[in-house]
């Protein structure tokens, strides 16, 4: 629940952590391009590792899918919990709303 609060919450949303955030929702409405998912995994992989400790990214710890034609992108994040040593996929899907 901590990375997809992490995730979902857009930079300067949250008063006095104005760092704090993944801006999926706000990079959401941007042009899908060939630099797009690169750039996009860089920026989740850097505020995973920067605001929660809790979770230890694998060597391809990010991944997105960008459907075009749906309007949708997918993240998939495979991270080791660092409290439990157990492996974990997490999946989140957004839409854009027309």
């Amino acid at each position: 629940q901590g990375l997809k609060n992490l995730l979902l919450t857009n930079r300067y949303e949250r008063p006095f952590r104005p760092e704090y955030g993944g801006d999926v929702r706000k990079r959401l409405f941007d042009n899908f391009d060939t630099v797009f998912p690169e750039d996009y995994k860089n920026q989740i992989e850097t505020a995973i590792n920067n605001f929660e400790p809790r979770a230890v990214l694998d060597n391809n710890g990010v991944t997105i899918i960008q459907k075009q034609d749906q309007n949708e992108l997918g993240i998939n994040v495979r991270f080791r919990s660092a409290i439990t040593l157990s492996d974990i996929s997490f999946d989140l899907n957004l839409n854009k709303v027309r």
